[in-house]
């Protein structure tokens, strides 16, 4: 059940973030319309980055495939102008589809004692401390986070007096 639940969710905040970047242009990919503010690269950028750290490599230990990319969108990053090496913000969304797919993957298959277990001790105290589970742990950085940043960028849409989705 719990997989079913993370999965079919994970999937609609895919879904969400493909509408709210359709049509976008690399330029707008890159403006931050208020201080402060994120940018749809960056939001994309750093979900991919997080499927790929914490989701897949820490709670799957699964071997990292954008390491590259914790310098511009790990947590505490900020966006900038696109710097020579970042993906574009299509190249991110790829990625960030590639990489859902991957813990839609390592999810289905887990039996449903596994999202019971605790937290590996690799990840830090803080985040043992919050999510104190594998299923607590996904339910975060499948849903959760992926909405609040998708939140953000479906303000990022407003400010700019684009259409909601």
């Amino acid at each position: 059940m719990i997989r079913n639940i993370l999965n079919q969710r994970f999937a609609s905040n895919l879904d969400y973030a493909r509408r709210l970047i359709e049509g976008l242009s690399e330029e707008q990919g890159d403006h931050a319309p208020a201080a402060g503010m994120n940018t749809p690269r960056w939001v994309v950028g750093h979900l991919a980055q997080t499927a790929d750290k914490v989701t897949l490599g820490l709670l799957f230990a699964q071997p990292r495939t954008l390491e590259g990319w914790d310098a511009w969108f790990d947590g505490g990053t900020y966006p900038g102008p696109h710097a020579p090496g970042q993906p574009t913000l299509a190249a991110a969304l790829a990625e960030l589809e590639r990489l859902h797919d991957a813990v839609t993957a390592a999810v289905a298959g887990q039996t449903p004692d596994w999202f019971e277990r605790s937290v590996p001790e690799t990840l830090p105290a803080g985040f043992r401390e919050r999510f104190p589970t594998t299923g607590t742990a996904l339910a975060h950085t499948m849903l959760i986070h992926e909405m609040q940043h998708l939140g953000q960028l479906s303000a990022w849409r407003r400010v700019l007096g684009l259409p909601a989705v």
